[in-house]
């Protein structure tokens, strides 16, 4: 309280509004600030890497190989940019659940 004074004092209001945030509601309320800015910031989950990569494989044309070379570099600059090689689970994500499709043949299962 009297640190939110002070700065209140020396025309930091901004400062001061955090301050009293963080004092509000309990001891506890600086930890739960402090995760939900870390939830926020961290990357972002490799479901949508995955959809966005097989679209970027078949506009390039990439081979597993150059694809793995590619993303053992920007490993090196930032790391989760690019998921493992699981091609063949991104192609079933973009398929409905009825819909089966192998190389040779396709399968719709229709409501009856």
């Amino acid at each position: 309280m009297a640190a939110e004074v002070q700065l209140r004092r020396e025309g930091k209001r901004d400062l001061a509004a955090i301050v009293k945030e963080l004092c509000k509601f309990s001891p506890r309320r600086g930890t739960t600030i402090k995760k939900s800015e870390e939830a926020f910031f961290k990357p972002k989950s490799k479901v949508v890497f995955l959809k966005t990569k097989r679209p970027l494989m078949a506009k390039v044309n990439l081979s597993t190989h150059h694809y793995e070379v590619i993303r053992q570099q920007t490993t090196k600059i930032h790391k989760n940019m690019y998921p493992g090689y699981k091609i063949k689970a991104a192609n079933q994500l973009c398929y409905p659940s009825d819909v089966n499709v192998t190389e040779t043949f396709a399968e719709i299962n229709l409501r009856s």
